[in-house]
């Protein structure tokens, strides 16, 4: 114990004894501008090198600063104040890093090749940047000149005449962002436009536009004053400064306040004292600042982190936020808030909504009329009365659809709910009736033709239709239902994203809205495809069955409509969800060529074939609808091995008694189709087949059918 202690002792006198080199902080030096701009920058440097623990010097860029190292100053060989600066501290040998702004000078890149030789990093503050160095703190410039056109759109909405005065690389570039905002909508008819006064000669005072700056001369600061207020005296609608110089001009003010009758918006650079007393007082509308605190501070701590982790480490860019200042007027714009109505457009909706209901009741009425017809009565009043119906319900829902509230953001809950929630019950219960009474039919006569009871008497009746459509009818009433109860559809104004210049919202939109709308959307899809899916294979199903039995091929034609409709429709309603008169329109137009497809192509050939068949006596119509019927038997029994491709000649055995069976051993009579055959003295045009006996009689089948 006694040795450890001794081990101790001698080593706590050894170290006693050690000279101990303390760490250098680094040493950060300032160049910059000697305005009182400039304050807010040094304050952020002196705070950051203290939160760093690194020393700092600030330099300003003034012939008094160059006393201090007792340098004379030569305009020809120094250039800019910053240059013997530099110099005057690159060779002192104590300096990390710089940081400055004169790097928009023409002659500042050797400096700050020096600088970079020397092994000293330097980060700049001023655009645009040329030369050597490792980081550019500050603000975009492009960006400053597009935040003074919004501040400007945001005073004076209604667009006119400007003036941009400008001078200096940095300046030139605000300006360069400032036209090309404030322009950018000069080619709307629906957005205010701007122009450059045209009234005025920029070059023959120095300052100039983009187009003539390059010619222009140096505008002396004794002609600041009469200068500006020549350019006020064209009454433009705003003036624009993209450096505070001229403001700081002795006489600013009293021009300003002489002028300020002609209502001319003037917009001016930076938020620092002055600038801000100016818009405190009036004399300026609006202020674009730059963040001149936090590039202060920003600048040590780029540095030390190029002092310590390598020049690689640091950003080309660090650029800082800007300020908006502006004054707010009393009287605010008038605002203009688009609500997104349906206005005239709604009588698009009613329109086709007449246009379908009128049809439908002329389709059933016509059934109704004729009920007692051959041809209507082999189709079925009922089925065909079920299909017209079920349209005129489809399209019942246009109504509510077209429902424009006129920009009331507040309504009763019954009536939010009542508006929404009757589009799908209406849209879909009568696509259920139209589509399942399709269905039903046509299955029930491929019952009748396919049955194998040769001569058994076959009936298809009212209530046979109404079980197929009763079963899906449901479903869609009990997911309409539990819609309807659990997560009604309510209609609700919003406003939609985005606001004016004032922070005023400026769009609404009024919509039918649930919180979980796809959960009863797709179940009421899959079971109406499913109706439409076996629609399409029934009517596949009855393609050789003629025209008085079934509608195979106007069904087929109607589906192959709704397919195309769907297909080009849907999508187009997916991309104009957010744009309330384009999804209406989208929406209308399906529905009403959905319902007429089906009344058209449903009722047009029954009235087509009614038509033909009151050209002939009772007893040329019985036998046209035998022999339609024995042709629709014998096209079923030999699908198979004609292949569905029939010739314009071709024999078929017809039996001569009720009934088609393979199995019937009695005579037979050869009947030959051909492209026309003539009964008495009428052609039945398309109808082929050879004339029958007169005493032979129609099948059971086709009696029991047609009386059905």
């Amino acid at each position: 114990m006694k040795i450890l202690l001794l081990i101790y002792s001698s080593l706590l006198v050894l170290l006693a004894f050690i000279p101990i080199t303390p760490t250098r902080a680094y040493r950060y030096a300032l160049v910059t501008g000697w305005s009182d701009f400039f304050e807010p920058i040094k304050r952020g440097f002196n705070d950051s090198c203290a939160k760093l623990g690194a020393e700092c010097e600030i330099w300003d860029a003034h012939p008094d600063s160059l006393v201090k190292f007792n340098h004379t100053w030569e305009p020809a060989v120094d250039r800019t104040w910053c240059i013997p600066i530099m110099r005057h501290l690159i060779e002192r040998g104590d300096i990390d890093g710089f940081a400055v702004k004169c790097n928009t000078k023409p002659d500042f890149p050797p400096i700050l090749q020096e600088a970079n030789d020397a092994g000293i990093p330097t980060v700049v503050f001023a655009g645009p940047h040329i030369g050597p160095y490792a980081s550019y703190i500050g603000t975009n410039n492009d960006d400053v000149g597009r935040a003074m056109a919004r501040l400007l759109k945001q005073l004076r909405p209604e667009g006119g005449t400007y003036a941009a005065v400008y001078n200096g690389p940095s300046s030139e570039e605000r300006a360069l962002g400032f036209i090309d905002e404030l322009e950018q909508d000069n080619n709307r008819d629906d957005k205010a436009h701007w122009v450059e006064e045209p009234s005025l000669n920029y070059s023959a005072y120095g300052w100039g536009t983009i187009t003539d700056y390059k010619g222009a001369t140096a505008l002396g600061w004794d002609s600041v004053d009469w200068v500006i207020e020549d350019i006020l005296e064209t009454n433009l609608t705003a003036l624009v400064f993209m450096y505070q110089t001229p403001t700081r001009h002795d006489n600013f003010t009293q021009v300003i306040q002489r002028n300020r009758w002609r209502n001319t918006s003037i917009i001016s650079m930076d938020g620092n004292g002055n600038e801000m007393d100016f818009l405190a007082r009036g004399i300026v509308d609006g202020l674009i600042g730059q963040a001149t605190y936090d590039t202060g501070v920003l600048m040590p701590e780029v540095l030390q982190k190029i002092m310590e982790e390598g020049p690689e480490s640091a950003q080309p860019q660090y650029i800082t936020n800007l300020l908006n200042h502006n004054l707010v007027p009393a009287a605010l714009p008038d605002l203009e808030v688009d609500q997104s109505l349906l206005g005239d457009l709604r009588y698009i909706g009613f329109t086709c909504f007449g246009i379908v209901a009128l049809t439908a009741c002329i389709c059933m009425a016509w059934t109704l009329t004729h009920r007692d017809a051959t041809v209507v009565k082999a189709s079925q009043p009922f089925f065909l009365t079920m299909t017209a119906g079920g349209v005129l319900v489809m399209a019942a829902s246009l109504i509510p659809l077209s429902y424009d509230d006129q920009g009331q953001s507040e309504i009763s809950e019954t009536k939010a709910v009542g508006i929404c929630m009757s589009i799908p019950w209406l849209a879909f219960c009568g696509f259920s009736i139209t589509f399942s009474a399709l269905f039903a039919k046509t299955w029930r006569v491929n019952q009748f033709f396919n049955s194998n009871a040769a001569y058994s008497r076959i009936k298809i009746t009212e209530k046979d239709v109404l079980k197929p459509f009763a079963a899906l009818f449901t479903l869609n009433v009990i997911i309409l239902v539990c819609w309807t109860v659990l997560d009604p559809l309510t209609y609700d104004r919003k406003f939609a994203p985005g606001t004016d210049l004032w922070n005023r919202d400026i769009a609404s939109n009024g919509a039918c809205s649930s919180e979980h709308t796809a959960a009863y959307l797709v179940p009421l899809g899959i079971v109406n495809f499913c109706v439409l899916a076996i629609a399409c294979w029934q009517a596949v199903q009855a393609r050789d069955i003629k025209s008085e039995f079934a509608e195979a091929q106007w069904i087929g034609w109607t589906m192959f409509s709704l397919t195309q409709g769907f297909l080009t429709g849907i999508p187009i309603v997916v991309v104009a969800k957010d744009i309330p008169e384009a999804f209406y329109l989208t929406l209308t137009f399906i529905i009403f060529v959905l319902c007429m497809v089906v009344l058209l192509l449903i009722f047009v050939p029954k009235i087509r074939m009614h038509q033909r068949y009151t050209k002939m006596t009772p007893r040329e119509q019985k036998k046209a609808m035998a022999v339609s019927l024995r042709q629709s038997s014998s096209n079923l029994a030999g699908s198979s091995t004609i292949n569905n491709n029939y010739s314009t000649a071709f024999k078929v055995d017809l039996p001569s008694s009720a009934g088609s069976s393979s199995n019937n051993n009695s005579k037979k009579p050869s009947l030959e189709a051909k492209e026309e055959e003539v009964v008495g003295d009428k052609p039945l045009g398309g109808e082929l087949y050879k004339k029958i006996d007169d005493n032979e009689s129609a099948p059971s089948k086709q009696s029991s059918y047609a009386d059905a």
